[in-house]
C-alpha cells in the first residue's frame, strides 16, 4: 500500500512538473528575449546609420580641406596639386626653407588631420557595426531557448517519464 501511494505520488509529481509559476516565468523570459532582439535590431540600425553620417561628414572634412589646400598652393605654385603630391609636405615646393608660407603650412596639416580623422572614423564605425551585428544572432538564440524552455514547460511532463514512474522501467523505443 504504501508503494502504491508512492509511486502514485511520483506519478503527480512528474505530471505537474512545472507548475503555472513556472510556465509565467518562462513566458516572461520570451516576452524579455523579444523584447531584448527588438532593441539589438534596433541598435543595429541607428548605429550603422550613425556611424554611415560620421564616415560621410569625415570624408566631407577630407574633400574641404584637400580644396582648401589646393586653393593655397596654387596661389603660390600657380599650377593645381592632385593626387599624392598635394599629400606633400608644401617645403617640397620651395626651394627656400624658410620661404614656406603659413598658410600653405597650416592647410596642409589640416589635411593631413582631416585625413587621419577620416581613417579614426571608419575604424570607429567598422567596430562599432560589428559588435551591433554580433548582438543580433546573440539576441535571436536567447529568443530561441526561451521559447523552447517555454514549449517544454508548457508540454508538461514527458510520457517516457511518465511511463517510468507508473511501471518503474525504461522503455526504449
Amino acid at each position: 500500500r504504501a508503494a502504491v501511494y508512492s509511486a502514485e505520488q511520483a506519478l503527480e509529481q512528474i505530471k505537474n512538473l512545472y507548475t503555472v509559476e513556472d510556465i509565467a516565468h518562462a513566458q516572461a523570459a520570451v516576452d524579455s528575449a523579444q523584447k531584448a532582439l527588438a532593441i539589438a535590431e534596433q541598435d543595429l540600425t541607428i548605429t550603422q546609420q550613425s556611424q554611415e553620417r560620421a564616415v560621410s561628414d569625415a570624408r566631407n572634412a577630407v574633400a574641404s580641406a584637400e580644396v582648401a589646400h589646393q586653393n593655397t598652393m596654387e596661389r603660390y605654385l600657380r599650377a593645381k596639386l592632385s593626387g599624392p603630391a598635394l599629400y606633400q609636405d608644401p617645403q617640397a615646393f620651395f626651394t627656400d626653407l624658410s620661404a614656406v608660407p603659413w598658410d600653405a603650412q597650416n592647410t596642409w596639416q589640416a589635411l593631413l588631420r582631416a585625413r587621419d580623422n577620416l581613417t579614426i572614423a571608419q575604424g570607429q564605425a567598422d567596430k562599432a557595426i560589428a559588435s551591433a551585428m554580433a548582438a543580433v544572432p546573440k539576441a535571436q538564440d536567447t529568443l530561441s531557448k526561451a521559447k523552447e524552455d517555454l514549449a517544454t514547460k508548457q508540454a508538461g511532463a514527458d510520457p517516457k517519464d511518465v511511463d517510468i514512474a507508473l511501471n518503474g522501467k525504461i522503455i526504449v523505443g
